[in-house]
């Protein structure tokens, strides 16, 4: 009963047609506290920066999947390579949180 959980959105786009945010949310909201987020191409987990790949993930809609499930916990950014970019994807999750509902 006092098990809290990590959704690492990633994971959630390998291997997979879609998105497995939504999916996992209605399961587990109830109990995540944490969230890790990166791009990857589908094949792998490649913690890739935001837009680094054509068919990476929609940054705006996993934001805005978070939100609808009242989601208030943090966010990692689980990402490889330059700081630069971590840097220029953290602003733009500080940017589009406040827009998404």
């Amino acid at each position: 009963p006092g098990l809290r959980l990590l959704l690492n959105i990633g994971h959630g786009n390998v291997e997979t047609a879609q998105s497995m945010t939504r999916h996992y949310l209605f399961a587990l909201a109830d109990r995540l506290v944490h969230v890790h987020m990166s791009d990857n191409d589908g094949r792998s987990d490649a913690r890739l920066p935001f837009g680094a790949v054509p068919a990476g993930i929609d940054v705006r809609q996993e934001l805005q999947t978070l939100r609808s499930f009242s989601y208030d916990g943090t966010i990692t950014l689980d990402m490889a390579g330059d700081r630069r970019w971590l840097l220029a994807c953290a602003e733009q999750v500080r940017e589009l949180w406040p827009q998404v509902q």
